[in-house]
């Protein structure tokens, strides 16, 4: 004996001990008594790790047991009684019934088929008798003491449940059970018969009545020195008494059941299936109290005193004047004899005596189905009590079909298939019938062959039932269609030609001989003709070279080059109707040498040699077809203005950081996270709120006046030139009015701040990057101290993480904040809103330059520099009020997120990116190491009228149009590019263009299988005098001599550069910028066209 699992349940802080234990009949769950704590219910499924499902506090707990169908637990609950647990669905128990018995409860026992249990006792009686006929209203009907003695061990049956067995101090206690009457049961089964008298036949108990009887129940009282009279009788199911179905009556003046035993009286067995069924009768019996019943010497009633309490309850109507209990006494109330002044325990005593006067007395029959079919035996096939039936007989058609004979004797069909045959008459006439047999022809083996027979005789429910071929003995097979042994199909087709073989580009006609298939049914022989190839059945199609005439029962056709030297095999399936065989043939087409070679050329080589060319030229298909995964937008600059780019390479930091980020991410309290980002929507902006009713109008009319697809156009003019002037417009604020709008938003504001406890999050919705980065950090450490292989610390420390500003921060930063996207759909639905508004300025790949300002980093070019990106906040802003009216909340307290997640998106570090196939190039981050870049190209366009006529023609290629740059000596770069350089994990490009490099200048990054991983354009456009933004293009020229100084302090890369490197600075147009950019789009256009 090995242990398998151990179940504590003080693991479950439930102190006890168990005293009793059941397990159910599927064996998957156990219920326990736990002395002074209640019911527990252990799934024990998986019997390894069995856990807790259920549990109920009764305080108490001594035995359990079930109920004979397992729909209701019965618990002895100490001193606290008995109570009933409906059990039925194992995921809803409740608590059906209880009754409270004085003294502690201990074992229980059920007697009489559920309808009463034995409770033994201590302190107060020794054995307790309850009703349960009623199951969710138990009723305590009498206890038991003997003598002085106050416990009761336990208690046993004997077999028929008549003597109970009561082990006490004093030893063992004999307690008959079975009532004292004796009621007499005559069964009768009443017949007409064809003479219109009617016929008794007597029945016995163990008898089973069947559909279609008519039964006549005689009661009669044996034996008893007390009257008896059967008030009432009750129908007992599902341990509740109903009135009697409609099936049953009781004549109360001739004391009898009737019983017209229909269908309705059959129920589903465990298996669904209507058939055999137990039913309970409980005849209300009342027996006759007369002056001495209430004689006790234990409770000082005499016999004048027990004369005296029956006509007392006569004057008060609980007996009758006959001497039998009315319907005013309840045993389930209360009782108390008004006008008595007896003690307590007489009164208990005499409401026992009343109780058990009123006797349920119990009848039990059995019925069943009278429809019985017998499909093993030849003679007597069907018995039913009906004199007329109707019966379907079925098989597959797939499988076997019955023939069609004429039959004599009753009504017969045949479906039109020939599956089913229907028979339909009186019951002996179907019996002879049936008897008689019936032909079936069989497709298959006869083990395969299923029978379905069903069978309706009006009085039972339909009887359906499926056989196999062998078990049905009125079944016969006639012999089936058969392939003549003389002579096949193969031997035919040989005789008309003897080797085999049909010509090519002939004329070819074969026709199938009726002496072939031998067919003994007399039914027309019918052909499907289909080809046999590698084992597998196909039909003939319009389009094959060979066709099948049904009329003529031949094949024809002019076989052509394409099938010379094939093996052909054709298969002919014959069939009568009934069953059907297969033959076939095999033949060849002969070889035609002239045209052997050019049919393995055309279907062979030519696939592969197009197959070698597309793989040879695979970089250069996906550089042309899939421009979407690379191209980015057309950056513009200003000859004179230094032009700086940095683009950001994978390297050790990105794997750190996802490292990082994964356990991190494990230990996020994702409901807390989605809780605040729910508080934040729901904080009302009372800064809106505060604006004076003159202010909401302007900015209104401002809203209205701008066109949003300017606005993303011109990042970076002066945002000064929309600012609403309130002087001009000749609207001011009431100080009184703004005065107590700051002191109503500065009270709501402080009890704001006091329910609001922000874990990530700061109360005007700023991320707590000091709190998310430090804890971070600590599973670095964690990491690093425990998985040394791994490598975190080489590179990074722990203060890196910490630091808001540094490379591998700014991942950890983008990778928590699209997580917050990821769990908010309005978040999610701003960002769309966002972006789509952009899509229509620029592509899909750097959409968020139009809501962000991008600058090299190059004061300090080491392995962490990075990019500074800003968001562009007058844009941002307006873009934000336009939107505002699709939500139905404020989204103020979300654009600390919202931009978060812009900067995110513009450095390309997100944790999931949706990509397409062979995509490397998101945000200002190609996903590519430095060592797998491969080279730089750098083209100019071609201004030459000469160039541009030779490749008019072929202006769909991408790069038709550009030529390679002129080079400067030193670095093979246009002659205006000082810097372009991979250094530290960046591409760095930068240059200040004069005038002779106006133009457009389309780069390239390539890796190292030729593939394109990034593409843009620059225009170098003449300088636009327009001072109102001058402080603008100012920002980037301070750069122009760091430029210089940084590609001479730089060691040269062993990578060579063919002309070749790119990056993209996100420089959004002013307003004289943007019609620049146009003019020099619309002349090249003017040029091509012209030319």
């Amino acid at each position: 004996m090995t242990l398998i699992s151990n179940f504590v349940p003080q693991d479950y802080q439930i102190i006890g001990t168990c005293e009793d234990a059941l397990i159910t009949q599927n064996s998957q769950y156990i219920f326990a008594a736990v002395r002074s704590y209640g019911l527990i219910l252990i799934d024990v499924t998986n019997i390894y790790t069995p856990q807790i499902k259920n549990r109920f506090i009764t305080l108490g707990a001594e035995s359990i047991i079930f109920t004979q169908n397992e729909n209701f637990l019965i618990l002895s609950n100490g001193f606290k009684g008995i109570k009933i647990f409906d059990i039925s669905d194992i995921n809803q128990i409740q608590i059906l019934g209880e009754v409270k018995i004085d003294g502690q409860c201990l074992h229980i026992r059920s007697i009489f088929n559920d309808n009463f249990i034995l409770v033994t006792l201590q302190e107060k009686g020794q054995l307790a008798l309850v009703d349960i006929t009623q199951i969710g209203q138990p009723l305590l009907i009498q206890k038991y003491q003997y003598l002085s003695e106050d416990i009761a061990y336990d208690v046993c049956l004997n077999d028929d449940q008549s003597i109970a067995y009561l082990m006490g101090r004093t030893g063992n206690l004999i307690i008959p059970l079975k009532s004292k009457i004796i009621l007499q049961t005559e069964i009768f089964q009443t017949q007409v018969g064809s003479d219109g008298k009617i016929y008794v036949q007597t029945l016995h108990m163990d008898d089973i009545l069947l559909v279609g009887m008519d039964v006549l129940f005689l009661i009669t009282p044996l034996f008893s020195d007390h009257k008896l009279f059967i008030k009432s009788c009750y129908y007992y199911e599902n341990y509740n008494k109903d009135n009697l179905p409609s099936w049953i009556s009781f004549k109360q003046a001739a004391q009898e059941l009737q019983l017209k035993i229909t269908k309705e009286s059959l129920n589903t067995n465990i298996n669904g299936v209507l058939g055999r069924t137990n039913h309970q009768i409980i005849l209300l019996v009342l027996q006759e109290i007369q002056d001495l019943d209430f004689v006790s010497q234990e409770n000082n009633i005499n016999q004048k005193l027990s004369a005296y309490i029956k006509k007392l309850c006569q004057s008060q109507g609980i007996i009758d004047n006959v001497g039998f209990i009315t319907e005013y006494f309840n045993p389930y109330t209360q009782f108390s004899l008004q006008g008595f002044n007896g003690t307590d325990a007489q009164q208990q005593y005499i409401n026992q005596i009343l109780k058990m006067k009123v006797i349920n007395y119990p009848i039990y029959f059995t019925t069943d189905s009278s429809l019985v079919l017998n499909v093993s035996d030849s003679t007597n096939i069907i018995l039913s009590q009906s004199s007329s039936l109707q019966m379907y007989i079925s098989v597959d058609p797939n499988f076997a079909r019955f023939v069609d004979i004429k039959y004599k004797g009753a009504l017969i069909s045949l479906s039109q298939d020939s599956s089913t045959i229907m028979l339909q008459g009186e019951t002996c006439q179907v019996n002879q019938l049936v008897a008689q047999g019936f032909y079936i022809q069989n497709f298959f083996r006869t083990q395969d062959i299923n029978v379905t027979i069903s069978a309706n005789d009006q009085i039972n429910y339909q009887f359906e039932e499926t056989y196999s071929f062998q078990e049905v003995s009125f079944l016969k097979i006639l012999e089936n269609i058969q392939v003549s042994k003389t002579c096949n199909l193969q031997c035919e087709f040989n005789q008309q030609y003897s080797d085999g073989a049909i010509p090519v580009n002939e004329y070819f006609k074969f026709q199938i001989s009726d002496s072939i298939f031998i067919n003994l049914s007399q039914q027309k022989t019918q052909y499907n003709v289909n080809l046999l190839i590698d084992d597998q059945v196909l039909q003939l199609s319009k389009k094959y070279w060979l066709i099948f005439d049904k009329t003529t029962n031949s094949l024809s056709g002019q076989p052509g080059l394409e099938q010379v030297g094939q093996s052909i095999t054709i298969q002919v399936n014959a069939t009568d109707s009934y069953s059907f065989i297969v033959d076939s043939f095999t033949f060849t087409v002969k070889k035609d040498n002239s045209s052997l070679f050019l049919k393995i050329f055309l279907v062979i080589l030519v696939p592969i040699v197009a197959l070698l060319i597309l793989l040879q030229f695979k970089s250069s298909f996906y550089n042309l077809f899939f421009t979407q995964n690379f191209c980015y937008s057309t950056e513009t600059i200003e000859i004179g203005k230094e032009y700086t780019k940095q683009i950001i390479l994978r390297d050790e930091m990105f794997r750190v950081a996802k490292i990082i980020w994964e356990q991190y991410k494990k230990k996020i309290e994702i409901e807390i996270l989605k809780q605040e980002l729910q508080k934040l929507k729901s904080i009302k902006d009372e800064s809106n709120e505060s604006k004076s009713l003159s202010t909401n109008k302007i900015n209104m009319i401002q809203v209205e006046n701008i066109n949003p697809k300017s606005l993303l156009k011109r990042n970076q003019f002066d945002q000064s030139s929309l600012q609403p002037n309130q002087e001009n417009l000749g609207v001011t604020e009431d100080p009184a009015l703004k005065e107590s709008q700051q002191e109503r938003y500065k009270k709501k504001h402080n009890k704001e701040d006091q329910e609001q406890n922000f874990r990530y999050f700061v109360e005007n919705g700023e991320i707590d990057y000091n709190f998310i980065l430090k804890q971070m950090s600590i599973f670095f450490d964690q990491i690093n101290n425990n998985q040394p292989d791994l490598s975190l610390g080489q590179r990074v420390n722990s203060e890196d993480i910490i630091n808001t500003s540094t490379k591998i921060s700014k991942i950890l930063q983008g990778f928590f904040v699209k997580y917050c996207i990821s769990l908010d759909q309005d978040l999610q639905l701003i960002f769309e809103k966002i972006k789509a508004m952009a899509v229509s300025n620029f592509n899909n790949l750097d959409w968020y330059k139009a809501y962000t300002n991008i600058a090299s980093d190059l004061d300090d070019v080491s392995e962490c520099s990075i990019p500074v990106i800003t968001v562009n906040e007058f844009v941002f802003s307006k873009t934000i009020q336009i939107i505002q009216h699709i939500f139905p909340f404020k989204i103020q307290n979300l654009l600390i997120i919202i931009k978060e997640s812009l900067i995110s998106t513009a450095y390309g570090f997100e944790e999931k990116r949706k990509r397409r196939w062979k995509q490397r190039s998101f945000g200002e981050t190609i996903y590519k190491e430095k060592t797998k870049i491969q080279s730089i190209q750098i083209l100019q366009k071609v201004r030459n009228r000469s160039f541009q006529q030779k490749w008019g023609s072929y202006r769909c290629f991408r790069d038709i149009g550009f030529k390679q740059c002129p080079q400067t000596q030193n670095y093979g770069l246009p002659q205006w590019m000082n810097a372009l350089e991979i250094i530290n994990g960046s591409i760095i490009i930068g240059g200040q263009p004069m005038a002779s490099d106006v133009g457009q200048y389309l780069i390239r990054i390539f890796d190292k299988n030729s593939y394109i991983i990034r593409e843009f354009k620059i225009f170098v456009i003449k300088k636009q005098i327009f001072t109102q933004h001058d402080h603008i293009n100012n920002a980037t020229s301070s750069k122009s001599n760091h430029y210089k100084q940084l590609h001479q302090n730089i060691p040269q890369l062993s990578i060579k550069y063919n002309s070749r490197l790119p990056i993209t600075s996100n420089v959004f147009l002013n307003p004289s910028i943007s019609s620049a950019h146009g003019n020099l789009i619309a002349r090249d256009n003017q040029e091509e066209q012209m030319e």
